[in-house]
């Protein structure tokens, strides 16, 4: 039985995974006839296109079927000369994808069809490495195997560290953050977690902030806070403490003071990272900061508690009342959203993601229904935790939003507006 270029090479273009079983067993013989057919290798050529997409679906078929169909392919391709180390445009090669296939692809190595690597060359000037460790944190996403993952962590993640952390000091001492391109803190410290999740959690322990807190206040510091916060970055709590502690000296010390407090904001976000990562044991600081005299600390701590006591938030149970088919679905929708947001995925399973990406590509959200489709494999959520902030970083940049939908998360962050006997659809 013989079978068409096209329809292995659609086969091959699909990226079977794990879950998914080839149709039917196909003869190896069947490859002679595919490669004559084949173009001789032009550079950046279709044929790379296709040996990286091929060693893609390799990493992530059953090792029989791989085998049996793909394994011959690949290896024929390779010796017809074409790039293993071809980067498409995610930054990603075959050889990337083949690292995952430990036996076969020390197999391909042997056989000397997976050449010796071009010196890894890092780049010194900044605009360049920032463009670097986008790259590389896009591809710790797109790493679904382990082995794939340690390549890349080892292979160009680990030798860069040193100047991704000269990067980032730079960064915090400019003069203006309107000097420091749009989302470089985040994409920095991904990068450095991802090469040395110690190294980095050292790296942000070690800054002076912590111990002047009041510096909190300032423009950059209060960004580099930011970044922190919304990838539930875990910072030694006893110099959280102490940023709380220079912070606290500025809150109003009467009801009658009524100065205006900055504060209150970053000390909000320090309570909840010490919270997130304490559990009860950040209890007495929530009590205390309950206690003072500034409306939005008050709050943030009193929410705070009540989150580690599991009492329902106040307006649950009035928000319950939005009972149509198409609200309830966007609200279990948002639910999920707001789980990747806050950092909860922990709460998510597969069914989960899929229905709310079924409700957001219908309402014309498909970057967030990709997203969210893109970690779920055969009913179960694929994504590993250490990749779990640069994900939800990225999703937090997405801007699609529908309008009714923008509407109910705004009711769903904005309690206050949900009154008894007030939300109705």
């Amino acid at each position: 039985m013989w079978i068409c270029r096209t329809a292995l090479v659609a086969l091959c273009t699909a990226g079977l995974t794990a879950a998914q079983e080839p149709v039917s067993p196909t003869p190896v013989e069947v490859l002679p006839s595919l490669l004559d057919v084949l173009p001789l290798p032009e550079g950046d050529s279709q044929g790379d296109t296709l040996l990286i997409t091929a060693a893609r679906a390799a990493g992530s078929m059953p090792s029989a079927a791989r085998a049996q169909l793909l394994d011959p392919f690949l290896l024929q391709l390779l010796k017809l000369g074409y790039d293993p180390l071809h980067e498409n445009k995610a930054g990603c090669n075959a050889v990337f994808y083949l690292s995952g296939v430990p036996d076969f692809y020390q197999q391909l190595h042997a056989a000397g069809l997976i050449p010796r690597e071009l010196a890894l060359r890092i780049p010194h000037e900044e605009g360049a490495l920032l463009r670097y460790m986008r790259l590389r944190n896009n591809q710790a996403l797109l790493s679904k195997s382990a082995g794939s993952h340690q390549y890349l962590m080892r292979r160009y993640c680990t030798p860069a560290m040193e100047r991704a952390q000269r990067l980032m000091q730079n960064y915090l001492g400019a003069t203006s953050l309107s000097r420091i391109p749009e989302g470089a803190f985040g994409d920095c410290l991904t990068f450095m977690h991802l090469s040395s999740p110690q190294g980095a959690e050292g790296f942000i322990n070690s800054l002076t902030l912590w111990e002047h807190g009041e510096h909190f206040l300032e423009e950059i510091p209060a960004h580099l806070l930011d970044t922190l916060h919304s990838m539930d970055w875990k910072v030694n709590p006893d110099l959280l403490r102490k940023a709380l502690h220079k912070l606290g000296t500025l809150l109003p010390v009467s009801k009658d003071d009524l100065i205006e407090c900055a504060a209150s904001a970053p000390m909000s976000k320090i309570l909840e990272m010490l919270t997130q990562h304490e559990g009860m044991g950040a209890m007495p600081e929530l009590q205390q900061y309950a206690a003072a005299f500034d409306p939005e600390i008050v709050h943030t701590a009193l929410a705070l508690q009540m989150k580690l006591k599991g009492l329902p938030r106040p307006w649950e149970a009035d928000f319950a009342k939005l009972q149509s088919p198409e609200l309830q679905e966007i609200r279990d929708a948002l639910r999920a959203d707001a789980a990747i947001r806050y950092g909860h995925m922990d709460s998510l399973n597969g069914a989960h993601l899929t229905a709310a990406a079924s409700l957001f590509r219908k309402h014309n959200m498909p970057r967030h229904a990709d997203m969210m489709e893109g970690i779920v494999e055969n009913g179960r959520i694929v994504l590993r935790p250490e990749l779990r902030p640069a994900f939800r970083t990225r999703y937090e940049e997405l801007q699609e939003e529908a309008p009714h939908v923008a509407l109910l998360r705004y009711l769903m962050e904005h309690e206050e507006l949900l009154k008894p006997g007030e939300a109705q659809p």
